[in-house]
């Protein structure tokens, strides 16, 4: 009702001013060596007093009140100020941010810039920052698009083409846009263990990937039935609730070295124990969160489809 959205969109523009509205990181990890090769940034609301709000509950409030593209610009320059943070703690190797975002951010010369900017700002290097777009998105590619991508590209950053094989994206716009990575999507996942078509579909999607030079990420890992068959098909990194809910950043940073992974080569890693971090994978789970940064999403048409 009116009421309750003008109350909820209040309540944005405080969070957006106090920082409790931001960016959370799931861990992307190498399916060999269990190492974090990349986080994804998702939007999470750390409300004062219900303390995390789903984001199917506040994201459609953020699209209907025109700040969808304020919420991206919080995203963006959050993920750039969390690899800084990972660059100073003088890390061997510094793990990759991947963020979402709708074509209509892309269009915009203000998020170009403001990205350019921020980049400057922090001294971070554009590889360690990772665009993605879903595959349905890709067919929308048109000048403004395509010359956007293109600067984006000279930044260094590259793109990840989301929810890979649910779309009908022609397999030459991986040769045209500046894309590094393939993130299979979880409904593949999912039907995994039961399904041959679905493990010859995500066969033939790493086989693709492998022909281009692209990385591939399993989305919503969550067995250990997935990671062992992800990786005798030559899936190279996964991503799960089995590995990690979205994190704060604080935890996050610290991930790395407070949770035990792979101990050899081979071996399958033992997921999170009864930390904070496994009461956030628990509550993700319970609540099912399943919905990314998409502030294009109508009050009528959100779903929960993409945590």
């Amino acid at each position: 009702d009116p009421e309750s959205h003008t109350s909820m969109v209040e309540q944005l523009r405080v969070a957006f001013a106090d920082g409790s509205l931001g960016p959370w990181f799931q861990p992307i990890v190498d399916a060999r060596t269990g190492a974090v090769t990349a986080f994804e940034a998702l939007v999470r609301w750390e409300h004062p007093t219900r303390g995390l709000i789903s984001p199917a509950e506040f994201l459609p409030h953020v699209e209907v009140a025109g700040l969808a593209h304020r919420l991206t610009q919080v995203v963006m320059a959050g993920s750039v100020r969390f690899v800084h943070d990972m660059m100073m703690q003088g890390r061997d190797r510094v793990p990759a941010v991947h963020l979402n975002v709708w074509p209509s951010d892309i269009r915009r010369t203000k998020f170009v810039e403001a990205l350019r900017r921020e980049l400057a700002i922090t001294g971070v290097p554009g590889n360690y920052i990772v665009l993605e777009i879903t595959e349905s998105d890709v067919i929308l590619l048109d000048d403004t698009l395509a010359t956007n991508l293109r600067r984006i590209g000279d930044l260094g950053v590259q793109l990840a083409i989301d929810d890979f094989g649910t779309g009908y994206s022609s397999l030459s716009h991986l040769l045209e846009l500046p894309v590094g990575h393939l993130k299979i999507d979880r409904g593949f996942i999912r039907e995994f263990a039961t399904s041959h078509k679905h493990q010859a579909l995500v066969r033939g999607i790493i086989s693709i990937a492998e022909g281009l030079g692209l990385g591939t990420v399993a989305e919503g890992v969550e067995s250990a039935e997935e990671v062992e068959r992800l990786r005798e098909l030559g899936c190279r990194q996964l991503q799960g609730y089995f590995i990690s809910a979205a994190l704060p950043a604080r935890e996050a940073l610290t991930f790395e070295t407070d949770t035990a992974t792979f101990e050899r080569q081979g071996e399958l890693f033992t997921g999170i124990d009864a930390t904070p971090t496994s009461i956030i994978a628990e509550f993700a789970r319970s609540t099912e969160w399943e919905l990314d940064i998409e502030p294009e999403v109508s009050a009528s048409t959100a779903t929960t489809d993409n945590v």
